[in-house]
């Protein structure tokens, strides 16, 4: 996203970020970017900062992580506080399932209809199999979008219920089942609804013929995207206000007409077992707070306030190994004083019993609760 888009996701959003007028809007135009009024806040900055009546007023950072001693930094986004414990709600029902997407108590998914797919486990790419206007050239200041791409379609935003005097509830997760779709000769930006893309003759997808009205029939594969704030920038770890690629880590397509941007965290493998489909998971370790740490040089220094995301994270795998996966459980551990930060799993789990490595955090008696689970995209 460039400064045109970002103008265009303030002039025009709307009051809502689901349709303002019902089914009122009809065609394939482009009504402006979806209005994150009623994202759940985690969906509009990952520092919590934002105004909530103002598009683009937050921002996304990335956490500074490590796999295998090399970096694999991640966004972080939470599971709805139903299925995992989360500061200032009620506690969830022990039969929850953070992990479950198909089956009784599922989390619920939509769908993601991806062009031209390839390989699930790459970078989700915009199609260039549509026809572009002749002689098109993208232009940055003029253009809020590319015309010789398609961008990918969505069935779903995030959406919560703010309450007077209570944290917002939501069950959203940013996870979408595939569908894919074939251009078969459409103009490139013209499909922007997944309620009229079954009707059109100009790609072609396959269809629930036990459906009715004809309905799409996704693929058996479910990725990580999360649709985010599209005004809002993205951040590389360490970059900051002043980095002109913030809107370039984001990826932008359609909800029913209006205009989204979504991270993309690569496939989320599953399990089925008995009709029951669970999101497989990785670990993520982190070391818990009051140790010290010996760095490089080698220098004895304090870890001011050691926890979950502030640079010590480890996860097992970085995105590309073929046990990645964009959902985590959280692990914590006690360093002894003057021990090195470990940056790899395998070191970790050689000393589990000696720096009692656990699942979580201890539950603390008032304060922030660490999660269980959380999603920890490698975005790409």
């Amino acid at each position: 996203m460039h400064r045109r888009l970002w103008a265009s996701a303030a002039m025009f959003a709307l009051l809502f970020s689901c349709h303002p007028y019902g089914d009122a809007l009809q065609g394939e135009f482009n009504a402006g970017a979806a209005d994150p009024f009623n994202f759940p806040p985690a969906y509009r900055s990952s520092g919590g900062s934002f105004t909530r009546e103002r598009g683009g007023s937050g921002s996304f950072a990335e956490r500074v992580a490590f796999a295998n001693g090399a970096p694999a930094n991640y966004f972080f986004f939470p599971l709805p506080p139903s299925v995992v414990a989360t500061t200032g709600y009620a506690t969830p029902s022990a039969k929850a399932d953070p992990r479950r997407i198909v089956g009784p108590g599922a989390l619920p998914t939509s769908l993601g209809f991806v062009f031209e797919p390839g390989d699930p486990a790459a970078a989700v790419q915009d199609t260039t199999s549509c026809k572009a206007p002749d002689g098109y050239n993208f232009d940055q200041f003029r253009d809020a979008v590319h015309y010789d791409r398609q961008g990918n379609l969505v069935s779903a935003l995030p959406n919560a219920t703010f309450g007077i005097g209570a944290p917002p509830s939501f069950t959203y997760i940013p996870v979408v089942q595939r569908v894919s779709v074939a251009s078969a000769g459409e103009a490139c930006q013209s499909v922007k609804n997944d309620q009229s893309i079954v009707s059109r003759t100009d790609v072609t997808l396959a269809i629930d013929g036990t459906a009715t009205p004809p309905a799409p029939k996704p693929d058996p594969v479910y990725l990580a995207w999360a649709v985010i704030d599209p005004g809002s920038p993205v951040f590389r770890a360490g970059k900051t206000a002043v980095d002109f690629n913030a809107y370039s880590i984001q990826h932008y397509g359609w909800y029913r007409q209006f205009l989204i941007a979504y991270l993309d965290g690569g496939q989320v493998q599953t399990d089925t077992v008995g009709g029951v489909t669970r999101m497989r998971i990785q670990k993520l370790y982190f070391p818990r707070s009051g140790i010290t740490a010996v760095d490089a040089t080698p220098t004895t220094k304090a870890i001011p306030g050691a926890a979950l995301g502030v640079g010590y994270d480890v996860l097992e795998h970085k995105r590309g190994e073929a046990d990645y996966s964009p959902l985590c459980q959280v692990f914590s551990y006690a360093l002894p004083s003057g021990t090195p930060v470990p940056k790899d799993a395998a070191t970790i789990e050689a000393n589990g019993t000696a720096w009692n490595l656990q699942a979580g955090a201890p539950v603390p008696s008032s304060g922030a609760i660490t999660p269980s689970y959380l999603f920890c995209f490698q975005a790409r």
